[in-house]
C-alpha cells in the first residue's frame, strides 16, 4: 500500500502569466542538487559540504498576497527524519531568480529565527542555512514582507543513512520477484498483481488474496466475495489496493466501478467511476490507485481525469483533469507532497493546485510504461522487461534491472 500524508495550502492566487513564469523557474529545489550556485549576498551561508542532495521535505511556495503580510505555518516533522543524518540544509530561492524576488522577509524553525529581512534585497537569488535540530514536531514559519506579488520557494535537502532503493517487489508473468539494491532479481511466489502494507505481501487471484511474508510464506487466503464479478476477458483489467483500514478495492475498467470489501473478505460496496462516456467507453483504460490522506485516488476514468474515493463515505470526486494531455493515463504514485501519473511512455508530477509538469520521456522504447514506485528523489519504473530507475529531480535514467518477463506492478518493500 502506498499511503502518504499530505499537507499542502497555497496562501495568494495568481494570474496564469504569472503562473507560468515561476513554474519555468522552479530550479533549486527540483532541477538543482546542492552545487555551486552563485549567491550575491556574502551574509548568507552555505555549507562547504554539498552533498545535501536528497529532498526532504517541499518544495513550497509562499506569496506576498495584498493587505498585511501573513505568517504561514506548515509542519516540516516527519517519521521520514529516521531516514536521513542528523542535518540539513534549508534552500530559499527568492523569485523565479530574476523577477518577483523579495526584499524583505523572516523564516523560522520551531520559533527560531533561521533567516532574517536582512538576508534579502533585490541582489539576492537564493539563500541557504543549515538546520540540526528538525523533530517529528518541527514546523516553519514564513512571513514574505516585501511588495505584492514577491514570493519564495523553499525545500530542505538532506543525506540519507543508507541506499534508498530497499527491495524492489514487482509482479511478473512468471511470479511475483524480490530485486535487491544490486538489481538482482530472485522469485519469490506465483500470483498477480501485487501490494505491500506492514510487514505483508498481497497478491491475488480471480477468487482470493493471498497474504505472503517477505520470505515467500503464505499467510492466509482471503475470499473475495461474488459480489465483486471478476473480469470476463484477459483484456480486461482488475487492480487492487490494500486500505489503511487493511480492507481492500478492486478496480475494474470493464465495469466502470470500483468495489470495496473488508479484511475478512466482507463485501462493503460499489461505487462508479464519475464521468464516463455513455457509449464510447471501451473499458480498457488502465486503472491504478494510491492512498492519499484517507482518500482512494485513481488514475484515469476513461477521459483522462484522475478522480478519488472518500474512504469515509466512498464519496466521489475529480481530483485532477488532465484531459488537455493526449493519451490515457496509466500508473500513478504519491510521495512527498507530489502526484506521480504516468502516459505510455511518460512521468508527469503536480502538486494539489498545480498543472502537470513533465518529468521524463521513455523515448528509445517502444514498450509502455505498467507500474512505478516513487522514493524520495527518485522513482523505479517497470518498462518492457526492465526496471528503469529516474531521478526525479532532472529526469536522468538508469536500468536497475532487466531480463524481467513481462513487469507490471511494482512496490517499495
Amino acid at each position: 500500500m502506498k499511503k502518504l500524508k499530505r499537507h499542502t495550502e497555497i496562501v495568494y492566487g495568481i494570474t496564469i502569466s504569472f503562473f507560468i513564469l515561476f513554474m519555468l523557474g522552479m530550479s533549486s529545489c527540483q532541477e538543482n542538487s546542492l552545487q555551486e550556485i552563485e549567491i550575491e549576498d556574502s551574509t548568507n551561508t552555505k555549507s562547504e559540504d554539498s552533498d545535501f542532495n536528497d529532498i526532504y521535505w517541499g518544495e513550497e511556495y509562499f506569496y506576498r498576497s495584498k493587505g498585511k503580510p501573513e505568517v504561514v505555518k506548515k509542519i516540516i516533522g516527519s517519521e521520514a527524519l529516521n531516514n536521513f543524518e542528523e542535518c540539513f540544509m534549508l534552500i530559499v530561492k527568492n523569485g523565479d531568480g530574476e523577477q518577483f524576488k523579495t526584499s524583505s522577509a523572516v523564516i523560522k524553525i520551531d520559533g527560531e529565527e533561521i533567516v532574517s529581512p536582512s538576508d534579502f534585497s533585490q541582489n539576492v537569488s537564493e539563500i541557504q542555512k543549515e538546520l540540526c535540530s528538525i523533530s517529528i514536531d518541527s514546523y516553519i514559519e514564513v512571513e514574505v514582507r516585501s511588495k505584492p506579488g514577491s514570493y519564495l520557494s523553499i525545500c530542505i535537502k538532506g543525506k540519507l543513512k543508507y541506499p534508498i532503493t530497499g527491495d524492489i517487489l514487482v509482479d511478473t508473468s512468471t511470479g511475483i520477484f524480490k530485486i535487491e539494491e544490486n538489481g538482482e532479481a530472485s522469485y519469490l511466489f506465483q500470483g498477480n498483481y501485487v501490494e505491500v502494507s506492514g510487514t505483508s505481501i498481497y497478491t491475488r487471484d480471480y477468487s482470493n488474496i493471498k497474504e505472503y511474508n517477505i520470505d515467500g510464506d503464505l499467510i492466509r487466503e482471503i475470499p473475495i466475495p461474488s459480489s465483486i464479478p471478476a473480469p470476463s476477458e484477459p483484456d480486461y483489467y482488475m487492480n487492487f489496493n490494500v486500505l489503511p483500514n487493511d480492507g481492500f478495492a478492486f478496480l475494474s475498467n470493464e465495469y466502470d466501478k470500483v468495489y470495496f470489501m473488508n479484511n475478512n473478505g466482507v463485501f462493503i460496496t460499489e461505487v462508479e467511476m464519475p464521468n464516463v462516456t455513455p457509449g464510447g467507453d471501451s473499458h480498457l483504460q488502465n486503472v491504478h490507485g494510491v492512498v492519499i490522506d484517507n482518500k482512494l485516488v485513481i488514475s484515469e476514468n476513461g477521459n483522462k481525469q484522475i478522480f478519488s474515493v472518500d474512504l469515509d463515505d466512498y464519496s466521489v470526486e475529480i481530483y485532477k483533469d488532465l484531459s488537455n494531455l493526449s493519451s490515457w493515463l496509466s500508473c500513478i504514485d504519491y510521495y512527498n507532497n507530489i502526484t506521480y501519473v504516468c502516459k505510455s511512455n511518460e512521468i508527469y508530477s503536480f502538486s494539489e493546485d498545480e498543472d502537470p509538469m513533465l518529468v521524463t520521456t521513455f523515448s528509445n522504447s517502444t514498450a509502455n510504461i505498467a507500474g512505478i514506485v516513487c522514493f524520495y528523489n527518485y522513482a523505479f519504473v517497470s518498462l518492457g522487461s526492465r526496471i528503469i530507475k529516474v531521478n526525479l529531480t532532472d529526469g536522468t535514467q538508469q536500468d536497475f534491472s532487466s531480463n524481467l518477463d513481462g513487469p507490471q506492478d511494482i512496490e517499495l518493500y
